[in-house]
């Protein structure tokens, strides 16, 4: 049976189409993102959130994870959205600094960023090759001698850096208790004197 109805039976069955091989090496994800200066992998272009970031090099994108990093000192960045506490990261093997993890937004509408990472775009090369290793731990640089701000500290140290740059420019208007009070010796005003005693003697 060639036709049904005058239509060619090629048209009214579906195809068959062969399922992808999940075990070969075509089923792993291609378009990652290696070190220049030594080609370690370090994070899949899959795990993109945003390519309109920029960074210190130049663009820059937000990533949902990295591998084959390591995490350096928590510090206080002041960035166009407001102030965040960031963890720079260096690649594993050759120590180039890549980008930064988001640490803590102290704004409220950044807050979705937090646990983020953003990779500077200009750092890194795509190569055809799979993704990075779900289980390579990210490493901490941690020593005895150095001391890991704390958030409320953190938050004191952006307010106070945001403070200074909003207070640039303005001129600061003393209070009534802030003005100068004049100096110089001050005229006092005599008081009338008390008329001495006069003792009265009794004449017998």
């Amino acid at each position: 049976m060639d036709s049904l109805y005058g239509l060619p039976m090629s048209r009214i069955l579906p195809r068959k189409r062969s399922m992808p091989n999940l075990t070969g090496e075509s089923s792993r994800p291609r378009g990652t993102l290696a070190c220049k200066k030594c080609q370690t992998r370090i994070a899949s272009k899959r795990s993109v959130l945003s390519w309109s970031f920029r960074g210190n090099l130049g663009k820059a994108a937000l990533f949902t994870k990295v591998a084959n990093v390591t995490l350096h000192k928590p510090t206080v960045l002041l960035m166009d959205s407001g102030a965040h506490t960031v963890q720079e990261f260096s690649c594993m093997r050759c120590a180039t600094i890549l980008g930064w993890t988001i640490v803590r937004a102290h704004e409220w509408p950044e807050k979705w960023k937090e646990g983020y990472s953003v990779l500077e775009l200009g750092l890194l090369d795509e190569i055809d090759g799979p993704s990075p290793t779900p289980s390579i731990v990210v490493q901490q640089v941690a020593t005895p001698q150095e001391e890991v701000a704390e958030p409320k500290v953190a938050a004191f140290q952006a307010y106070l850096q945001v403070a200074s740059a909003l207070s640039k420019g303005r001129r600061r208007v003393s209070s009534e208790m802030e003005r100068a009070r004049p100096s110089g010796p001050r005229a006092i005003t005599p008081t009338p004197g008390t008329p001495p005693r006069q003792s009265m003697l009794r004449v017998q």
